[in-house]
């Protein structure tokens, strides 16, 4: 006899409620555990009046119920830095913990960015010592 996917319950842990979350969370999101500490990356949007905005932002926790929202001050949104955005051009995302790297590029982040422009569209990647400056390649891994 099989069981597949058994019922479990699911709860909210994060609530889009600061302005650089007005529009809402994008669903590409990735967890870490790095040495108990969780870190989530996911994306958000705002909107200035005129356009909307993409965001990559860090939020951090103990247990996966209970997140923060570090106040990284890397990148201004409205004038101020008091936020968990990441100064990272990235939507699409998923970021790991390589294994065989060295301790410099130990986070790995893989995103897309520069869509419709053909010339800048396409998968990038960066890396990480510790999750939250990152050093993104240049070069484009795929081209789109």
């Amino acid at each position: 006899m099989r069981t597949l996917n058994p019922p479990c319950s699911v709860q909210r842990v994060l609530r889009p409620d600061q302005p650089w979350e007005a529009l809402g969370f994008i669903f590409y999101c990735s967890v870490v555990d790095d040495g108990g500490t969780l870190k989530l990356y996911h994306g958000s949007y705002s909107h200035d009046g005129e356009k909307k905005e993409r965001h990559f932002n860090l939020a951090t926790s103990s247990d996966g119920l209970h997140w923060e929202r570090p106040k990284l001050g890397l990148k201004a949104f409205q004038g101020r830095k008091d936020n968990n955005i990441l100064p990272v051009e990235a939507v699409e995302a998923s970021v790991f913990l390589d294994p065989h790297a060295p301790s410099a590029k130990r986070y790995r982040l893989v995103f897309t960015r520069g869509w419709p422009d053909p010339q800048q569209g396409g998968v990038y990647v960066a890396s990480s010592a510790d999750g939250v400056q990152w050093t993104t390649t240049p070069k484009r891994l795929l081209p789109f």
